[in-house]
């Protein structure tokens, strides 16, 4: 497998959806989200990406045969997206999701977990609600995606059960030995940045500025500084 991926939590899916489809800002549609089960009453593991994040570690271990360092794997959540981010991203003809990437290339690995700009009419721009979009790309199989609920008490409850289900049996998932690795997270995208972004910027949309290319570990490091930020990677 080179590469495994996608959308990951159905709580952030759900917001973003409502936020891109029906206009709602950020609070209103949380809230609706507690209503229904999808978000807990202290939403902090879904939208800060930590529920994403150890999905993201879990499933480049088992893809890679590896014992990622988690210090390792940045990520970035969507607590500080506004409805103006969302109308920037409509007037460009942008989605915003909030992404897990785990990729194998030359025997180096990238894992980390972000807001995402995919272009209106890629497979995950069309994931409503609160459903998830899972891929992987094989060298032979290719790419291969995997479409469903990923919020709510029956997903839920299912997933669980499951679980305890193949722990009672033994099962094992993938070697817990596996060869310690780092992520070496050099890509770099061009990003949309609402705050204070002092470094290169080739357009501003509205308030918020489009970077040249900046790496994702130079990108995080800096949210990590300015936490009331929101950044999202622009997919070319």
């Amino acid at each position: 497998i080179r590469e495994i991926g996608g959308i990951m939590n159905g709580t952030c899916n759900y917001i973003l959806d409502n936020m891109t489809r029906q206009g709602l800002n950020y609070d209103d549609v949380l809230t609706q989200a507690q209503a229904l089960g999808y978000a807990e009453a202290d939403p902090s593991t879904d939208v800060d990406g930590i529920d994403t994040w150890h999905k993201a570690i879990l499933s480049a271990n088992i893809a890679f045969g590896v014992s990622l360092d988690k210090q390792t794997v940045p990520v970035a959540g969507i607590r500080n997206i506004q409805a103006e981010d969302v109308e920037n991203f409509k007037a460009h003809g942008l989605v915003c999701k909030l992404i897990a990437t785990g990729k194998q290339e030359n025997g180096a690995i990238s894992a980390y977990v972000q807001p995402t700009l995919v272009k209106d009419g890629e497979p995950e721009a069309a994931v409503p609600m609160n459903y998830n979009l899972i891929t992987f790309v094989g060298e032979i199989s290719r790419r291969m995606s995997f479409f469903g609920q990923g919020a709510g008490r029956y997903p839920t409850a299912y997933n669980v059960v499951q679980d305890l289900v193949d722990v009672l049996a033994g099962k094992g998932f993938y070697a817990p030995y596996g060869s310690r690795a780092a992520a070496v997270n050099d890509e770099k995208p061009t990003w949309y940045v609402r705050g204070s972004w002092n470094g290169g910027t080739k357009a501003h949309w509205g308030s918020a500025a489009v970077t040249v290319p900046v790496s994702v570990a130079a990108m995080h490091a800096w949210l990590k500084e300015n936490p009331d930020a929101f950044a999202a990677a622009i997919r070319e």
